[in-house]
């Protein structure tokens, strides 16, 4: 899987950066139009939960993603209210995270988290960003099935495919927001290359430069 710098390492670069201006980072360059405005408050919403436990400002990029994840699990205990403003916050933050990434967009309805859904352009592929959140949080699936990445059907040979590449993940890691984003980098190679192969669609390249290693 890929790996991003250890926590140690993000601590101590964010330590020696200057202070970071949450509205700032929403201001940066987005794949495609920008994220609706109810996303990009719960993303602000998401930053400063962070920053404010960790002293860590997430900048939307696959680095600091491993940040996020362990404030997640601090919350695990708290009470379900305050649960499923995080999850909701989280979910947005980690969904704007992949469409900075990847040619996608945002299927999401104020207050209707359940069905919100970031869809890829380049070939038939969504999920929800919140219920992966949620997930997260409590380390357990929390819908029939547990989330995960929804393709065409002539595409699920390729989907399995890609867990397969994949292995087995510890069960400590299986929900994290890290390792969903490895899991969507792996499918959606997978899906693009089966279409191109059937002729639907051109392979483009939909892997971006994150300076991540890979496990031996």
């Amino acid at each position: 899987l890929v790996r991003s710098r250890g926590l140690g390492d993000v601590y101590k670069r964010q330590a020696q950066a200057a202070p970071t201006d949450p509205l700032r980072l929403l201001d940066t360059a987005a794949t495609l139009d920008t994220a609706p405005p109810h996303v990009q408050e719960l993303c602000l919403g998401c930053i400063q939960y962070v920053q404010r436990a960790t002293g860590v400002a997430l900048d939307f990029s696959a680095e600091t993603l491993p940040v996020l994840d362990h404030y997640l699990q601090t919350v695990r205990t708290d009470n379900e209210a305050l649960q499923v403003l995080v999850a909701q916050a989280a979910g947005a933050y980690f969904g704007e995270l992949v469409r900075r990434l990847f040619p996608a967009r945002w299927h999401c309805p104020p207050e209707m988290y359940e069905s919100w859904r970031l869809e890829f352009s380049p070939c038939f592929l969504h999920f929800n960003p919140v219920t992966m959140a949620w997930e997260a949080i409590l380390g357990r699936e929390v819908v029939e099935g547990g989330s995960g990445f929804a393709v065409s059907e002539h595409n699920v040979p390729a989907l399995r495919a890609a867990l397969d590449t994949l292995g087995a993940v510890p069960e400590d890691d299986f929900y994290r927001l890290t390792t969903r984003l490895e899991v969507l980098e792996a499918v959606l190679d997978r899906v693009l290359a089966a279409d191109a192969s059937r002729g639907a669609r051109p392979a483009t390249p939909a892997r971006p430069p994150r300076g991540a290693r890979r496990r031996a």
